[in-house]
């Protein structure tokens, strides 16, 4: 890699110091209050899978992090990073002891002590944050298939669920300063600009060009025909050139959606060769995306047309189903995108990266390691490169 991108905590520091700053530690506080008190389960449910969600955050982009002695406090101020099977393993633990707690006690509990007004994903329904750890409990298990592939067919047909009725999301935005999606904060408040963030041809080569979607990804404002939609990855244009990614001040942050966790199921039933469900929860998916937007009438059409459903080989299939949950990504889980080109290969397109710093063969896989950890953490691990991949990738 040519000119690589300096390990500094301006590039990766903020995800890593959030989570283990402010957000893991206060989830940790919460458990230590409420857990063993029959009466606070649902605050024991609501805990652990937020939890398992910003470890899982975290070895996404970094691979190797602190678990197993992370958030001791002054105890232990230099946690070892534990090893890439050993990070996965204790995930995967968490979520297995999640999804094993009792719905009915944990309503009971609800009942007691409600969170309607304090949990700010499902306002307390409790069947929710059951569905959403499930959906984070076979997303973990997928990096691992056949491994995993006894567990997988267990958890597809758990009576727990996936999210179906509601996004795991944060949506308590407003239109006032310091107060929206922090991506339009940063971008279209702080910055100032529509001009940073603009469309890339590959989309079309996923999504047709009257899909009706399109308008709410991207901005014309220069009344661009569609083939001039975008330019190709990474390729460095006059911004007004092309249509830019559409973004609102009140956008839900997305932990987990309902389309995501039809696509993670149509593409394990696909690596199960059973072509019929995987067909099933493709064309859920595509239509969750369609309704997300407004467009759930559409959706029977391109479902019915161009975006058919082709069985053949599990690998044909998954690549067609992944394909249309990067297309369902957008405005709403590109950092999924990512990871998910990463695991699969899929989109097979979009793969070089021409920074100001320099290039890189292939794309970015990887996060480097902050130096809010390696500046006073000598477990911290040595640096790899941004296109190393992870154990997990393809």
């Amino acid at each position: 890699m040519a000119n690589q991108l300096t390990n500094s905590s301006a590039y990766f520091g903020q995800p890593w110091r959030q989570a283990y700053y402010a957000i893991l530690p206060t989830l940790n506080d919460v458990l230590a209050k409420c857990e063993g008190d029959a009466g606070k389960l649902n605050y024991v449910l609501m805990a652990k899978t937020m939890i398992a969600f910003n470890y899982h955050m975290l070895a996404s982009c970094f691979e190797r992090i602190p678990i197993s002695q992370a958030l001791q406090g002054e105890a232990n101020l230099t946690p070892k990073y534990d090893s890439e099977a050993d990070v996965q393993k204790q995930i995967v633990a968490l979520l297995a002891e999640i999804v094993a707690m009792d719905p009915e006690q944990v309503s009971a509990a609800e009942a007691v002590n409600p969170t309607t007004s304090a949990d700010m994903l499902f306002a307390g329904n409790t069947d929710n944050w059951f569905k959403f750890a499930n959906t984070l409990y076979l997303k973990m298990l997928m990096r691992d298939f056949d491994k995993n592939k006894t567990t997988i067919q267990s958890v597809l047909n758990s009576p727990l669920g996936f999210l179906d009725e509601a996004d795991a999301s944060f949506a308590h935005f407003s239109d006032s300063a310091d107060k929206s999606n922090p991506l339009y904060e940063s971008d279209r408040r702080q910055l100032n600009s529509n001009a940073n963030m603009g469309a890339c041809s590959d989309i079309l080569k996923v999504v047709v060009a009257d899909d009706p979607r399109l308008s709410e990804y991207f901005d014309n404002p220069s009344n661009l025909p569609v083939e001039q939609m975008g330019v190709d990855y990474g390729t460095q244009v006059n911004s007004y050139d092309n249509w830019r990614v559409k973004l609102a001040a009140t956008d839900p942050v997305c932990f987990a959606s309902i389309a995501e966790a039809a696509f993670l199921r149509a593409e394990a039933y696909a690596r199960l060769n059973d072509v019929a469900k995987a067909q099933e929860f493709y064309e859920a998916g595509i239509a969750a995306s369609f309704e997300r937007w407004g467009f759930g009438a559409a959706a029977a059409g391109f479902i019915a047309g161009d975006y058919a459903f082709r069985s053949g080989t599990a690998e044909e299939m998954v690549e067609q189903i992944i394909c249309q949950k990067w297309a369902a990504s957008i405005r709403v889980q590109t950092w999924n995108a990512w990871w998910d080109i990463n695991r699969t290969g899929y989109p097979a397109f979009g793969k070089v990266l021409t920074p100001y710093y320099g290039s890189i063969e292939g794309h970015p896989v990887r996060f480097m390691y902050s130096t809010y950890s390696s500046d006073y953490n000598p477990n911290t691990p040595a640096v790899k490169q941004l296109d190393e991949k992870m154990w997990w990738h393809k």
